[in-house]
């Protein structure tokens, strides 16, 4: 049997999902009874009922000159809840729009670094896209710990790679193979460098964005921390380092 709880997940009201699931289990009734039931004046049951009446899930009955109310067809309930589902889907879409352009304001205003979490293989489509399709930057800072977790950029974003100059900067603290990597650095504009400053999570600095995670692309989950100043100090102090 379906519950008050359940009803409300179609957006009725607490007392309107206890008098919906009354009448179903019970059949037709009077205000009265309904009344007793749900803890309500009969004159707001009324209300009440009329709401559920709007909705298209109660309706009136005369028996024996007395007025009743019942349960329309459960298929009204589904279609309630359908439209409560379309209704859902496009506050999900509006959220996804809407409230990241609201949180980029917010964080401008308060002068402080837009973070966003990005995951999954649409989201390391969107971001290396990017960063190598649409970005400005002509230089990429690359910490990973281990050199053969290294992914080159795949073969879409040479030529944009080679257009715009755009040279990457690797720092790793295990290089096993790194001199069969070494040999085509020049010609893929890149330089790898081993270091002793332990890398416990990739990290990617570019233009005005950080980004600290997971980089590949099988298991892409990523902290994106977007501020100019904030990457701009950090690639400062990398090439002091260096």
């Amino acid at each position: 049997m379906i519950t008050k709880e359940d009803l409300q997940l179609f957006g009725l009201a607490p007392i309107e999902a206890q008098m919906y699931a009354y009448l179903l289990k019970h059949g037709a009734a009077s205000a009265t009874e309904i009344s007793k039931v749900v803890e309500v004046g009969r004159t707001n049951v009324y209300e009440y009922v009329k709401n559920l009446e709007q909705k298209g899930l109660v309706k009136q009955i005369e028996k024996h000159n007395k007025l009743y109310f019942e349960i329309e067809s459960p298929l009204k309930l589904k279609r309630l809840g359908e439209k409560k589902i379309s209704e859902n889907r496009n506050l999900t879409n509006l959220m996804e729009e809407i409230v990241p352009k609201l949180a980029t304001e917010y964080y401008k205003q308060q002068e402080l670094p837009l973070i966003t979490y990005l995951s999954g293989q649409k989201d390391y489509e969107e971001f290396f896209n990017g960063l190598y399709l649409q970005g400005a930057t002509t230089e990429i800072f690359y910490f990973i710990s281990d050199l053969k977790d290294y992914e080159a950029p795949e073969p879409k974003y040479r030529f944009a790679i080679q257009n715009k100059g755009l040279f990457t900067h690797i720092y790793v603290n295990q290089a096993e193979g790194i001199n069969d990597l070494v040999k085509n650095e020049e010609r893929e504009m890149r330089e790898t460098k081993i270091i002793n400053i332990p890398i416990n999570k990739d990290i990617i600095i570019c233009e005005d964005k950080v980004v600290i995670g997971k980089t590949r692309k099988d298991e892409f989950i990523v902290m994106l921390i977007k501020d100019f100043e904030f990457a701009s100090l950090l690639k400062g102090l990398i090439k002091f380092i260096s």
